[in-house]
């Protein structure tokens, strides 16, 4: 029903019995029925956590350098719950989770004008797995994705949900019923990535850790792939997307192993003591793995033959240290900033440190980059912006008053930030409006 809130109760899903049994599903109709947007360009979007294929790099547009909770502002809307996951952008509208109700029960997709910040369409479904998790984070921890057509979405319940672009549900998931062992004592974290419609999860706990592989439009499980037990907040990375065989790569504390988006097949392993927080990134044909000693790998050529080998590890380096915020691969340099706050400028091809520089406070976002810069939000939402060509380095600040542990989205010239309850939309150009 549109322009008002229809609640429909239905079974999800005849094709499997272990799907969630009921799904609350919350239309918030705005004035306007939204319809389908045209082709946009790539600069224009930011699929999903850290943009185009993880790279947390959007090319061709312009980065903001100043900000306030009052300037620069395009809009902001506040959330109808709490949620820590970041915003992604495809044809010109926003989509982004949040939880509400008793111990975050209830879960919320939103879908935002990007050029405005209206409402679009709202749905909800009703958590099935746990809901407990640290104060600092929420059941609406994982981001979403989206390819332009499909719009998954994967909570901390470990329940998962897929929606049309214009919110119809296309199926409805509780993969704590189809995996019981699954914990959850803190938080699950874990982003899904969405590639040739195959909509990959990480659940990784204590009790059981697996990856699967989900049909993103029809909701089956695909593959299904084991993993050693032990809680990870990692998010799975394609690599080699326009190869005829794209890898998904797995990052935890016992090192990086690559299996096949198609079937969930290991191609290789490589055993290292690597961060189970900050994720892997990858650039100029080499995958970067943070942790105690940050490693450069070269995989073997697709179809040579030897594409199940170990890749040959290039460089290893502690002086390129990531905590909470993952590295940045950017213009053939590397970027990592610390727990202790430092960020380092490395040689991507050597490992060799150019600068370092101290930035203020913690980091839990990672960062983005555009148009020769490098933008940092710490924790108490005070933003850094880096020229990587110019000196002096530092040239902008922003900050908007509030809590941001989310990565920031960068799309068609503006900025999305989102922190505990709001999404601000910052552009740059002396926008003073909100919502």
């Amino acid at each position: 029903m549109r322009g008002g809130t229809q609640v429909i109760t239905k079974r999800i899903l005849p094709w499997s019995a272990r799907v969630a049994a009921l799904v609350s599903a919350a239309v918030l109709g705005s004035a306007l029925a939204p319809s389908r947007a045209g082709a946009v360009e790539p600069t224009a979007e930011w699929p999903g956590w850290r943009g185009a294929g993880g790279s947390g790099v959007a090319a061709g547009t312009q980065l903001p350098t100043a900000w306030s909770a009052s300037e620069n502002v395009t809009w902001k809307i506040d959330l109808p719950g709490r949620g820590v996951s970041s915003p992604v952008v495809a044809a010109g509208r926003v989509y982004v989770t949040c939880a509400s109700g008793y111990k975050e029960k209830r879960l919320h997709v939103v879908c935002l004008d990007a050029a405005s910040g209206s409402t679009r369409w709202h749905r909800q479904i009703w958590a099935t797995g746990t809901t407990q998790c640290h104060p600092k984070t929420s059941m609406a921890a994982p981001t979403p994705v989206t390819d332009g057509g499909i719009v998954a979405a994967l909570f901390a319940s470990w329940d998962a949900a897929a929606f049309d672009a214009d919110g119809t549900l296309l199926w409805c998931r509780s993969l704590a019923r189809d995996f019981p062992a699954l914990s959850n004592q803190v938080g699950a974290a874990a982003s899904p990535v969405l590639h040739a419609r195959i909509f990959v999860c990480a659940l990784e706990t204590d009790a059981e850790a697996r990856v699967v592989g989900i049909d993103g439009r029809r909701g089956e499980t695909r593959w299904s792939v084991v993993r050693p037990a032990g809680i990870n907040w990692t998010t799975p990375l394609i690599f080699g997307a326009e190869t005829p065989e794209p890898l998904v790569l797995l990052q935890s504390s016992r090192g990086l192993s690559a299996v096949t988006l198609a079937g969930g097949i290991e191609r290789w392993s490589v055993e290292a003591k690597l961060d189970p927080i900050a994720s892997p990134t990858a650039g100029a044909g080499l995958i970067f793995a943070p942790g105690a000693s940050t490693m450069a790998l070269r995989p073997k050529p697709s179809g040579s033959g030897a594409s199940s080998a170990a890749p040959d590890v290039v460089w290893q380096s502690a002086k390129v240290r990531a905590s909470t915020a993952s590295p940045l691969f950017y213009e053939g340099r590397l970027y990592a900033v610390g727990s202790s706050g430092v960020l380092t400028c490395a040689d991507a091809g050597t490992g060799d440190v150019i600068w370092q520089e101290r930035l203020k406070g913690a980091f839990s976002a990672s960062p983005v980059a555009a148009d020769g810069k490098l933008c940092f939000i710490n924790e108490d939402g005070e933003a850094a912006i880096v020229d990587t060509r110019a000196e002096p380095r530092r040239v902008g600040t922003g900050a908007i008053g509030e809590s941001v542990l989310a990565s920031p989205a960068v799309a068609g010239g503006g900025l999305f930030i989102r922190t505990e309850r709001r999404i601000y939309r910052v552009d740059g150009k002396g926008a003073n409006a909100s919502h």
